[in-house]
């Protein structure tokens, strides 16, 4: 099963648990930065290891206005709960590599583990949302 896919599947059983408040929610976004599309290539070119392209492609520089919102809730708490459930299961996942993993299964799983560990809460008025406001 692909990472994206896998993610969504647990952020969707997260989200249905929480519907009732998810329904109303005025307060929070969990946020993932985005992906420079420069650095998709790196694995296949071989400049780095599965980790460090992982990481590279990563984009923490950008503006939190281009950042995507996963989900909405009513309160911060229950946001990072959220962003800890994905973090943990993404460390989880990287610990069960096992060392005759694909180059390709390492590098999704350190992205996955990176990307989730890299998420943030944020407030949903929070100005830096707003282009141009960072």
């Amino acid at each position: 099963m692909n990472i994206r896919r896998e993610l969504m599947l647990c952020l969707t059983a997260f989200a249905l648990a929480a519907l009732p408040s998810l329904g109303y929610a005025k307060g929070w976004y969990l946020i993932d930065p985005p992906t420079r599309k420069s650095e998709l290539l790196c694995l296949e070119k071989r400049q780095a290891t599965s980790e460090q392209c992982a990481i590279r492609l990563i984009d923490l520089d950008a503006p939190l206005s281009n950042w995507e919102q996963v989900f909405a809730f009513d309160s911060a708490n229950e946001c990072e709960l959220s962003r800890v459930f994905t973090l943990q299961l993404a460390r989880e996942r990287q610990q069960g590599l096992q060392m005759n993993s694909s180059p390709q299964e390492q590098y999704n799983a350190h992205f996955f583990r990176w990307h989730s560990g890299s998420a943030r809460c944020i407030s949903m008025d929070d100005p830096r949302l707003t282009p141009g406001k960072n």
